[in-house]
């Protein structure tokens, strides 16, 4: 396999053949239409064992797939002399010391009643575990901050165990009637903290955070080797930066086992990635979470995405559940070498344009340019959906089984750009999607194994109905 680089270049051209493989604002996006909510009874379940990589499938390791490394890195031995802090006053001393970069924590549990504010405030402080997993926050930390003074802050080693709300890190949302309510985070950045650093680290939501990791200023971001679990709405979101953001370079995700992101409130929210700033994101595992696993939206365009293993999507409570959704324009976006194992209903799906006429609204191309390969796919009703305005699109080299209707279905492909109202900002290029490739291995009853052309009204069928193409 080639060495390669940061892909913040077009990865349109990547591709890596694998021995032995066949082949928004956050209220407008994922709305109730996007993900083919047919409810069908007889859809199938192929069994399998989700805690283990593509929960099982013997494809896992010539995908390169394995479970995340995770928190593990040792203190570094520059700062082994360092006297540890062990109480929650002496850490508030040392972050409000000017002189003070890098702090030691001891092992133990810091409680969120001895805070002198609600949360712990970063400031561009470098706090690091004396033993990964020894220092337990009991309150979220709030990275964020205007001017250099909060740039470069870091987090090693710490486990976040946090249910109180009060000691979580607020800011503004939208609740289900798109009205502005105040959201909690564990660890929250904003304004000029860029080339935050969070690595090593537990975070859990307790069911009362909305977000594990809520990243508004993701310029130089750094995850890697976390947990994120028992969330609300998304276990990490990634928003585009300010505009007085200092520029650096996108987000970089790796080895990040995110599970159990769900809203009792709002039923469609539950993401394990919200990925809205091009990055990087490699070795990645979601499991049980309530509408996707990864969404990738217009800002994280030429991102690059592999090694990304996920299953168990609104298991037993969905029918519009999806592994990766490609939203909002995503364009020269690369996913390969992943899986989508079988307690999904969608692998991959491409948004529709919102083409809508009784409501007005405006047609817009989403998916452009977009490359799916190098995967396994057994999501249970589609494998690969690429809707109404997906433009240019490559299905290439997957390993598709367990559907119930179709391996890979594009809708309409470029059916519809000459009906592109006038007012819509194109024109875009009038390439269609194709697929190359793939291998298909039927389930009994689907309805085909080939590829093909959708020819359903998107808000009535009851079924999909197929032709070849």
């Amino acid at each position: 396999m080639p060495k390669l680089e940061h892909p913040l270049s077009l990865p349109l051209l990547l591709s890596l053949a694998l021995v032995g493989l066949s082949a928004c604002d956050e209220a407008e996006a994922l709305d109730s239409d996007d993900a083919l909510g047919f409810d069908d009874p007889s859809e199938a379940s192929f069994r399998s064992n989700p805690s283990l990589p593509c929960s099982g499938a013997r494809e896992a390791s010539l995908l390169g797939i394995g479970l995340p490394q995770g928190p593990s890195e040792p203190l570094p031995a520059a700062l082994q002399p360092l006297t540890p802090v062990d109480n929650v006053d002496d850490l508030e001393l040392q972050l409000l010391d000017p002189m003070i970069t890098d702090i030691v924590l001891d092992d133990g549990v810091y409680p969120a009643a001895d805070l002198d504010t609600n949360y712990l405030r970063l400031r561009g402080k470098k706090l690091w575990a004396k033993n990964v997993g020894g220092p337990v926050f009991e309150f979220g930390v709030d990275a964020g901050g205007n001017g250099t003074s909060f740039d470069g802050g870091e987090l090693h080693g710490i486990v976040f165990d946090v249910s109180d709300p009060n000691a979580m890190v607020p800011y503004t949302s939208k609740d289900p009637d798109l009205n502005p309510i105040q959201a909690l985070g564990v660890v929250v950045s904003w304004g000029d903290a860029t080339n935050l650093v969070i690595e090593d680290c537990v975070i859990d939501g307790n069911g009362v955070a909305h977000e594990g990791l809520k990243m508004a200023a993701p310029q130089g971001l750094e995850l890697r080797r976390l947990e994120v679990r028992d969330v609300r709405r998304h276990g990490v979101q990634i928003n585009g930066p300010t505009d007085d953001a200092t520029p650096s370079p996108g987000p970089i995700l790796e080895h990040l086992d995110i599970s159990d992101v769900r809203d009792a409130v709002w039923d469609r929210w539950g993401v394990g990635i919200w990925l809205g700033e091009q990055s990087l994101v490699e070795h990645v595992r979601v499991r049980d979470v309530r509408w996707a696993g990864m969404v990738v939206l217009e800002d994280a365009d030429q991102s690059y995405l592999r090694y990304i293993d996920v299953d168990e999507v609104g298991v037993g409570a969905t029918t519009g559940s999806v592994g990766v959704y490609f939203d909002l324009q995503s364009v020269y976006v690369t996913l390969e070498n992943f899986c989508v194992g079988p307690d999904t209903r969608i692998g991959v799906n491409s948004e529709w344009d919102n083409l809508d006429n009784d409501e007005g609204l405006i047609e817009l191309p989403r998916g452009m340019h977009n490359v799916v390969q190098n995967g396994l796919v057994q999501a249970h009703f589609i494998g690969v959906h690429f809707d109404q305005g997906t433009v240019d699109g490559w299905v290439n080299n997957l390993t598709l089984r367990n559907y119930s209707r179709a391996g890979i279905t594009f809708h309409h492909n470029i059916a519809n750009l000459g009906q592109w109202p006038k007012f819509n900002p194109g024109p875009w290029p009038a390439n269609g999607s194709v697929q190359s490739a793939n291998t298909f291995q039927e389930v009994p009853d689907a309805v085909t194994g080939l590829p093909c052309q959708l020819t359903f009204d998107h808000f009535k069928a009851v079924n999909v109905t197929c032709e070849p193409f």
